[in-house]
């Protein structure tokens, strides 16, 4: 009796041992895979499948976000999930094993061959376009998600604007090349997408005809939005005479207003694609956290980088602005006439600027390794502010532009950047740079020099101020100029001379004309 209970325990271990090595034979370890160029760790973003799920060849098991981009997952067989090794939050490192499949487990006949015919159908009736993220410019290699233009199940006509992408120097537009329904979409709003990796998938077999139910459902909608209108005409009224009295900090004085325009403005702020934070204070402590967008994260990494590399100093002056006023408001009319556009102070400082840079060509230069590199040209940058952050957009070959063309082209450059139509071209380059930090109301400031180059002038507001003139005391309008400038290539005696002769120019217009 006992021989046999110890031979029937060593047949169940025996079971157990062979159970273990089919098993190790039929499981399939995935391990993460390389996730970017020096990129040694991920963390796991979300599971696609839990434990036991039957998974298909090549379908997403998991998905891991890394500080760039966030990658699918896939399986490279067919089996059941069999064990994870690491769950959602945790960090992941490169070539480490993420989970097991059992590739022994196959699903029931009946769930093969009813999912056989589903795929044979759809594959009869769905013809897939792949739109990948196209080349956004020179070296740059990802983008983000700004917004989709349409929704999974949306109609799209060829050439039509499908989503926006935002790099660190502009918005692309994404169009589709064909016809049809919007099949499917690979990442979100926020996410970031590598150049040449699928973006979404357009359905082209699709027509018109048949996205009948869609527009129905719109129409029903709309009619529910009309519906739903006249009962809001109805109550509201009663608030038509209603107003609210409100304390505009700004202008440190109440307004008041009518109810139902501030319902109505609310839609066109709701629109915009501005990211605005609007907190609500109280009681209760709250923290939020927002993704930084890609030119705001690129405007941190250059000004570190100028602070880290730069031997930065800044040299002050005051300038008297009462000849360009009046030279300004003696011109701007027949200025607007003329030229089409109106006569504005920062391309005074422009034209100003670049007669300084033709006496004093050193400060047009940089340093490259061991080198200094002088230019025969003078390319200014202009510090714009946009609704997604600061640009520095370049106005080219101003050694050769009068003071109209001047204006003409900061006009247009403006014009490009407030409504987003910024390209990369309009980014490259630049020699020097003024940024106008007075249309904010700033007294003065130390501007960061934009690299490569050597200096960058700030000029900041206006102010009537109390100034010594032939022995008297005057009230003259005043501007305080500021001149950061790179200490390894510029002396401070250069950079002084150099801030001199601008504000020589301003305070004297007319010389402008002797020495062009």
């Amino acid at each position: 009796m006992q021989i046999f209970i110890i031979f029937r325990r060593y047949i169940i271990i025996i079971n157990i041992l062979i159970h273990n090595i089919l098993l190790n034979f039929s499981l399939d370890t995935i391990k993460v895979p390389r996730l970017g160029d020096s990129i040694t760790e991920g963390t796991i973003n979300e599971w696609k499948k839990k434990v036991g799920d039957y998974v298909k060849e090549d379908e997403t098991i998991a998905i891991i976000d890394t500080d760039k981009v966030s990658v699918d997952i896939n399986s490279k067989s067919k089996g059941v999930l069999h064990k994870v090794f690491a769950e959602v939050g945790d960090v992941v490192l490169v070539d480490t094993p993420l989970c097991e499949i059992d590739t022994s487990v196959l699903p029931s006949d009946n769930v093969s061959s009813t999912k056989k015919k589903e795929s044979e159908s759809t594959t009869k009736k769905v013809e897939i376009d792949t739109i990948k993220v196209p080349r956004l410019g020179d070296s740059i290699t990802e983008g983000t998600i700004n917004e989709w233009k349409k929704k999974v199940g949306d109609y799209v006509k060829e050439d039509e604007t499908i989503a926006i992408i935002d790099t660190d120097k502009v918005s692309v537009d994404i169009k589709s090349k064909s016809n049809g329904v919007l099949h499917k979409v690979f990442a979100e709003v926020g996410d970031v997408v590598l150049v040449d990796s699928p973006l979404c998938e357009i359905d082209t077999s699709v027509l018109p005809s048949d996205n009948v139910s869609s527009t129905k459902k719109k129409e029903n909608e709309s009619i529910k939005k009309k519906v739903e209108k006249e009962e809001q005409k109805i109550n509201s009224e009663s608030l038509s005479d209603v107003k609210k009295t409100e304390y505009n900090v700004t202008e440190g004085k109440k307004t008041e207003y009518n109810v139902n325009e501030e319902k109505k403005n609310e839609k066109n702020v709701n629109e915009k694609k501005i990211i605005e934070t609007n907190y609500e204070y109280g009681n209760e402590r709250i923290e939020k956290r927002v993704r930084m967008l890609p030119i705001r994260k690129r405007i941190a990494e250059r000004l570190k980088e100028s602070q880290n590399t730069c031997a930065l100093l800044t040299t002050f002056n005051e300038c008297d602005m009462s000849k360009a006023m009046i030279f300004r408001s003696e011109l701007k009319d027949i200025f607007q006439k003329k030229y089409g556009c109106k006569l504005g102070f920062v391309s005074l400082f422009i034209y100003a600027s670049t007669l300084a840079l033709k006496k004093m060509p050193q400060v047009n230069a940089f340093i490259e390794k061991d080198e200094i590199v002088y230019k025969n040209y003078i390319d200014i940058s202009v510090a714009v502010a946009t609704p997604n952050g600061l640009t520095v957009p370049v106005i080219r070959d101003c050694q050769n532009k009068k003071l109209p063309q001047i204006e003409q082209a900061l006009s247009e450059l403006a014009t490009k950047a407030r409504s987003n139509k910024l390209s990369l071209d309009d980014f490259t380059g630049g020699t020097f740079t003024i940024s106008n930090g007075g249309v904010f109301g700033s007294m003065l400031s130390t501007p960061i020099v934009n690299m490569p180059q050597s200096a960058i002038l700030g000029m900041h507001t206006i102010k009537n101020r109390p100034v010594v003139v032939n022995n008297e005391i005057v009230i003259r309008p005043i501007m305080y100029l500021a001149l950061t400038y790179d200490h390894r290539l510029l002396d401070g005696r250069d950079a002084v001379q150099f801030l001199c002769a601008i504000r020589d120019y301003i305070e004297n217009p007319n010389l402008m004309l002797i020495d062009y």
